[in-house]
C-alpha cells in the first residue's frame, strides 16, 4: 500500500469519527430530523438494537449422513451425530 492511499485513509477514518462525535454531541441518542427527514444514523442506530441477539447462540452439533447398502435391494441411510469443538472458545465440553 502506498504511502499516500494509507494516509487518506486514515485521515478519513479519523474525519468520520471526529463527525460523527459532533454530531451525538450536538443531537444525542433521541430521535430528530434534518431538513424534515429522521436522521439515518439514528435510523441506523435504532436498527443495530434489534438486529443484536438477547440470548448467546450456541451451536447444534452436526449430523453426517452415511449411505450404505444393507442388501443390494434395499438401501439403508443412517444419521450419525458428530460433536465439534469452536476454533476459537474453550473446549465444548468444559
Amino acid at each position: 500500500m502506498s504511502r499516500k492511499l494509507g494516509l487518506f485513509i486514515i485521515v478519513g477514518f479519523l474525519s468520520v469519527q471526529t463527525l460523527s462525535f459532533v454530531h451525538m454531541a450536538n443531537y444525542g441518542l433521541e430521535k430528530h430530523e434534518h431538513d424534515g427527514q429522521v436522521c439515518d444514523i439514528y435510523l441506523h442506530c435504532e436498527n443495530t438494537k434489534h438486529s443484536t441477539p438477547s440470548v448467546a447462540v450456541v451451536p447444534n452439533p452436526f449430523e453426517y449422513s452415511t449411505f450404505s447398502v444393507a442388501l443390494p435391494e434395499l438401501p439403508l441411510v443412517r444419521l450419525q451425530s458428530y460433536s465439534f469443538a469452536s476454533p476459537r472458545a474453550p473446549p465444548f465440553f468444559s
